[in-house]
């Protein structure tokens, strides 16, 4: 599970580049862990909007419950994503979601 922190533009980048290099450019589904950090700036943020769908297949985040959780849920439902995404409290229920998706194993 990949542990989200930084802020800066330059650590979606790398991150991205590492990804792709280790799945030959496939698209991937991934489970995040969120954790308390800075909100990114405006480069690591249209950065990660255009790369979302061209690394990642479907995204499971998962976090505590409480408020956090509650923005992104309702963020989720007032905007589409451009992947499948859903936030969970539960590692094994954000792993069971993206294997139970039709396409997991269909995505060249």
């Amino acid at each position: 599970m990949i542990e989200t922190s930084a802020a800066d533009s330059r650590q979606p980048r790398r991150k991205g580049e590492l990804l792709s290099e280790i799945t030959h450019e496939r698209r991937v589904p991934i489970p995040i862990h969120l954790c308390p950090s800075p909100v990114p700036d405006k480069a690591a943020r249209e950065f990660s909007k255009e790369q979302l769908p061209r690394i990642y297949q479907a995204m499971a985040i998962v976090s505590k419950p409480g408020l956090s959780r509650f923005i992104m849920d309702l963020l989720f439902r007032l905007k589409p994503t451009p992947i499948p995404m859903r936030s969970f409290t539960d590692p094994a229920e954000a792993l069971e979601w993206l294997q139970s998706l039709t396409s997991f194993n269909d995505t060249p």
